[in-house]
């Protein structure tokens, strides 16, 4: 699955705004990383969201025409898709409490 590299620059980009989030003091900065991790948050929802409906499609066609395009053994190439859409979800966790923090510290701020 070659979207992948849409969820790890989300969360790199979460990981930051995280520890950013947690440090910053201004107000201004706050708002700032607010729409940054806002973005993230839309990056890794849309990455996990195309990663997961490429699986189905994978899975799809392995058992509709009883064969994947990736593997000679259709279960095979279905584990392997299940573990794609599993590895996609457990990513989406980072960028999404990134934005969560951020938007915490601005309204104790204010």
């Amino acid at each position: 699955m070659e979207f992948f590299l849409l969820l790890l620059t989300s969360n790199a980009w979460g990981l930051l705004i995280l520890i950013q989030g947690s440090l910053a003091d201004s107000q201004e900065r706050l708002q700032w990383l607010q729409k940054r991790a806002l973005l993230c948050a839309w990056m890794a929802f849309v990455g996990a969201a195309i990663v997961v409906g490429m699986g189905g499609y994978i899975i799809y066609g392995a058992y509709t025409h009883s064969a994947s395009a990736r593997a000679l053994d259709p279960a095979t190439g279905v584990s392997q898709v299940m573990h794609s859409i599993l590895i996609a979800l457990l990513l989406m966790p980072v960028p999404l409490s990134a934005r969560v923090v951020v938007n915490r510290r601005l309204q104790n701020k204010r």
